[in-house]
């Protein structure tokens, strides 16, 4: 139910205007927090639908078809959408924040709304000391309402040290991952700075920058703003010229090209099929194209797009040759370390909006953790086979070295750090074991429902699921191939589970485990062909995970969304 009165008037507080401030003749009001405009125009939006689905008292309730309510909440949802994504004042989404901050005289014996703290201040590093916190004494009117699914809201908080603190408010989803991930990557940076390797006087410094993240509930949480941040898909698309930009523009667009591309493969090869998951589509990339014929599609659709529009941005944000290349190195040092550290955790779903770009510093940031522990291996429909995202506009950047330069060697310096201290980070993440997040038991649900429908695997499985992940982590620590890896956890998709799918895996593994003759983790396996699960060197198992990311017969089949031509 939707009350317009939100508030009894027990419950009206002394409020001054800020006009107030300057007219001290103006007598102070009551006021009660209002109905917001949103909630008034969803009101009168959705009253008459609900009225003749439910009755005005609930009297048809008990009547109403499951498929009816399913329509009208998916009605629901696309109508608030609609109305939400214009609305840019804070008072639109709620009163009590412009009543509540804007007091300037209180009520006696009432607690001071200074003592609210701004998020974020507490760690695990240092014991707090509360006096030093900074305390919120308003918040800026205006608010960003981001354009993706969800419509995140970034929120400007004022601190009482004269300063603001913007923070991206995002409901319906969980966020405890992401925090999580957060905790191990300030775990992963100690180990960066106390390892010699790492902190050579002629390198950068080698971190993952890391950023506040604030869980509120489990569909509701705030991140931390990076101002002087663009993403680095945004990036790469503005500077396209105008003739380059023409061409994309007139149907050949890239992901167009690929997603045909694709489609084509199926419909050849399946002529009669009219409806398919985007599983079997995929998995007939792997059945019925060879490693050239995936070369030739995947160089035709890399041709329409220049290979240095990464570079170019770069020279733009540089304010002269010797400023390029220190950004240029920043860019190199800092994804290095990135990708090193995303490996170990299993890091997916890395497309080019899951970076951003700190146009002050050329350095990488890394977003968006939903997926992790090899969750996009083993979870999605269409399985990720890329260790890291290394593609074509990434390496042209750091020509004409490429990845054999800073990138590997910095690399190399954080992985073995890491492995060195393997087992501060194995007991860290034990904690994914003793308290599995909501979307991992609901994972592994689903999966013991297919497996077995015994009760007793469905109360265990979360454990068993959390084990499993973390299992990964442990090989990847220890020096495992990335192919053997990959391979293994192929074998726990589901979606590849049904007998009509077999020879798709199949394929998929013999992709995976790369060409004898060109691929480096290939001839590596070979040599210990007698143990798969031989502990490789730091440099050998580097050069397997360069090796994996950049073979164009796994980029020229995978997921379109993750943009590998790119």
């Amino acid at each position: 139910m939707i009350n317009n009165d939100e508030t009894s008037d027990e419950h009206s507080i002394i409020i001054t205007s800020q006009d107030s401030v300057f007219n001290d003749d103006k007598d102070q009001r009551l006021i009660k927090p209002r109905l917001t405009s949103i909630r008034y125009q969803f009101k009168n939006t959705v009253e008459k639908d609900l009225d003749n689905l439910f009755g005005k008292q609930g009297e048809l309730f008990s009547t109403v078809l499951l498929t009816d309510v399913k329509s009208i909440l998916t009605n629901l949802g696309t109508k608030l959408k609609s109305i939400a994504q214009d609305k840019t004042n804070i008072n639109d989404y709620s009163t009590w924040f412009s009543l509540t901050f804007r007091q300037q005289h209180r009520i006696l014996g009432t607690p001071s709304i200074r003592e609210i703290e701004i998020p974020g201040q507490y760690t695990s590093k240092k014991k707090p000391l509360l006096e030093h916190h900074i305390k919120i004494v308003g918040f800026d009117e205006k608010i960003l309402v981001l354009q993706s699914l969800r419509l995140p809201k970034r929120l400007t908080i004022r601190g009482h040290d004269e300063n603001d603190y913007r923070f991206l408010v995002k409901g319906g989803e969980d966020i405890r991952q992401d925090q999580r991930i957060q905790a191990l990557f300030l775990i992963m940076n100690d180990l960066y700075d106390n390892d010699p390797n790492c902190n050579q006087s002629n390198s950068a410094h080698i971190t993952v920058q890391t950023y506040k993240v604030i869980p509120m509930s489990t569909k509701l949480g705030m991140i931390e703003w990076l101002d002087n941040t663009r993403p680095l898909k945004e990036l790469i698309e503005v500077n396209y010229t105008q003739a380059e930009h023409d061409i994309i523009s007139q149907g050949q667009h890239p992901r167009k090209l690929y997603q045909d591309y694709v489609t084509n493969v199926f419909q050849k090869s399946k002529p009669t099929a009219k409806l398919t998951s985007n599983t079997i589509m995929y998995a007939e990339l792997f059945i019925s194209l060879t490693k050239t014929q995936v070369q030739d599609e995947f160089n035709k659709i890399q041709s329409v797009i220049p290979n240095d529009l990464l570079r170019r941005a770069y020279y733009k944000m540089a304010n002269s040759h010797e400023g390029f290349y220190t950004l240029r190195k920043q860019f190199i040092t800092s994804y290095a370390v990135l990708c090193t550290s995303h490996y170990i955790l299993g890091i997916g779903d890395r497309h080019q909006s899951n970076f951003l770009i700190d146009t002050s510093s050329g350095q990488v940031i890394g977003i968006d953790f939903g997926s992790a522990f090899n969750a996009a291996t083993v979870h999605l429909p269409v399985p990720e086979l890329i260790p890291i995202r290394l593609t074509r506009q990434l390496i042209q950047l750091m020509s004409p070295i490429g990845t054999n330069g800073l990138f590997r060697a910095t690399m190399i310096h954080t992985m073995n750090a890491l492995r060195e201290n393997s087992d501060l980070l194995l007991s860290t993440m034990d904690v994914f074991i003793k308290e599995p997040l909501m979307e991992w038991m609901e994972h592994a649900l689903k999966t013991s429902k297919q497996v077995s429908q015994s009760e007793s695997n469905t109360i265990r499985s979360d454990d068993t699921y959390a084990k499993d992940r973390i299992k990964s982590a442990r090989l990847k620590l220890n020096g495992i191939n990335p192919a053997v890896i990959t391979g293994s956890d192929l074998k726990l998709n589901n979606f590849l589970r049904p007998s009509s799918l077999k020879e798709a895996l199949r394929q998929m593994e013999k992709v995976v485990g790369g060409d004898q003759t060109q691929n480096k983790r290939a001839q590596i396996l070979m040599q210990y062909e007698s143990n798969r699960y031989h502990k490789l060197t730091v440099d050998e198992q580097i050069d397997c995970i360069i090796d994996q990311a950049t073979d164009v017969d796994i980029l020229g089949r995978s997921w379109a969304g993750l943009e590998t031509f790119m």
